[in-house]
């Protein structure tokens, strides 16, 4: 039985020193990843008797100079998340990360009686 859950968190702005219209700059790397996993690790564990093989974790919204160090940082989280919860039987993770700006639109065909017509 495959359940999907989801968190969902604000990125806070953060003082770095670059000046933005706030003087602030919006952190790219979620500090708080390690806890929301856990939650949502041992809320699986709860509902299916047994922590999950496989996480598939989708990261919107990097900027593309950004990508190595979010990476580095918040996929260490995971797995110390899966850690703690999971011990030494870890699930595969799968970490898609998604450039900022993307051009990218994603529609559906619907055929009606005037004929064919995309969707966003």
């Amino acid at each position: 039985c495959v359940k999907f859950r989801t968190i969902v968190t604000e990125q806070g702005m953060v003082d770095d020193g670059r000046r933005g219209a706030t003087g602030k700059v919006r952190e790219e790397i979620v500090r708080t990843l390690e806890e929301s996993m856990i939650t949502l690790l041992k809320d699986y564990a709860r509902h299916n008797r047994f922590p999950p093989k496989r996480i598939i974790f989708f990261r919107d919204g990097v900027a593309h100079n950004q990508f190595q160090a979010v990476t580095d940082v918040e996929v260490d989280q995971i797995r110390r998340a899966c850690e703690i919860i999971c011990g030494t039987s870890a699930p595969h993770l799968v970490f898609v990360v998604t450039q900022m700006r993307t051009r990218t639109r994603l529609a559906v065909k619907s055929g009606g009686q005037g004929g064919e017509e995309w969707q966003n």
